[in-house]
């Protein structure tokens, strides 16, 4: 490659994956080192470090759990209950 070579390139990601944006410059700063030096064995290696929540994401994350918790516990209620009634129901006319 000479000191010359204008190289263009156009990324194309997904928004919504946050992932997407650090993964493709990644992919094309190692492409960008292959061709600079020549050797297709040469790669770039990208590691992720999530921050740690803050305080009111935390917070925020223990009530979306404790609201599915919650969901789930009144999901099992009902669905027994309405076992219960059919089953009740059911006895019931075959003893009549």
């Amino acid at each position: 490659m000479t000191g010359d070579t204008v190289l263009d390139y156009t990324l194309l990601i997904n928004q919504t994956a946050i992932h997407s944006l650090p993964a493709v410059i990644n992919a094309v700063n190692t492409a960008l080192l292959r061709a600079t030096t020549g050797d297709p064995q040469r790669t770039i290696s990208l590691t992720r470090h999530p921050l740690p929540l803050l305080q009111n994401e935390r917070k925020q994350q223990v009530a979306q759990e404790t609201g599915v918790l919650a969901q789930l516990g009144y999901i099992v209620i009902h669905v027994n209950l309405a076992n219960y009634i059919s089953w009740f129901v059911c006895k019931q006319h075959t003893c009549l």
